[in-house]
């Protein structure tokens, strides 16, 4: 079977009401997850945390080099500056963003981890795409329109998808919508055992036609 990979994805991210960015290769926004720690600490009337301190110190240094040889990638690929001035941003590896947010504080020490690191929403959100595409060239293969264009029906199948995940937030596309906070952890595995379920009811035959594949969603 032809297969696609989805390209990398830009995230946002909502952790204590203030989005972090973050891209579905596994980097995140240090700089805006400094800033949502900040206003996490300012509402508890601590201090704000410094990020250049983490970026400069010994302890990050360390951990990069250890990484690296643990998990067989260059050191070069943990941390990244996007953008130039006042509106660029350092992204690090989503293991380093675990580590700032124990720097931080505690509670959002297990926020970050909760989202990024038990809830795997990169990993979901990539997966979603992946599946999205397998749909689509299963509609292609096994339930090609009449007309031969099968772009509202890949248009359809992401609407119904969306209202079953209960993300109804008008956007001009999928993968929009995908990014936004409102998808997170909890309804990206959702979409990706919806989307997995659907394709592989097309790929063996257990759905044969479209008014089929229409009866199968609503009733997920």
């Amino acid at each position: 079977m032809n297969t696609y990979i989805m390209k990398k994805q830009v995230m946002s991210v909502e952790i204590f009401n203030k989005t972090v960015f973050a891209t579905t290769d596994g980097m995140v926004s240090l700089t805006g997850l400094c800033t949502a720690g900040n206003h996490w600490r300012g509402e508890a009337k601590m201090k704000p945390y410094q990020l250049p301190g983490f970026m400069s110190s010994g302890y990050l240094k360390e951990y990069i080099k250890a990484a690296s040889i643990e998990w067989g990638i260059d050191e070069s690929k943990f941390l990244k500056v996007v953008g130039r001035g006042q509106h660029a941003q350092t992204y690090g590896h989503v293991s380093i963003a675990v580590l700032l947010a124990e720097k931080i504080s505690p509670a959002f020490h297990a926020r970050v981890h909760h989202i990024f690191i038990d809830g795997q929403i990169l990993q979901n959100r990539l997966m979603g795409g992946d599946e999205f595409k397998r749909v689509n060239l299963a509609i292609d293969e096994f339930l090609p329109s009449p007309s031969g264009n099968n772009s509202h029906r890949y248009i359809n199948v992401s609407k119904w998808i969306r209202e079953k995940c209960e993300i109804n937030k008008p956007c001009e596309s999928e993968i929009e919508t995908w990014n936004q906070e409102a998808a997170n952890s909890t309804v990206q595995l959702k979409r990706v055992k919806m989307l997995e379920f659907i394709a592989g009811m097309i790929e063996i035959g257990a759905v044969k036609s479209w008014d089929e594949l229409k009866s199968v969603i609503e009733k997920l």
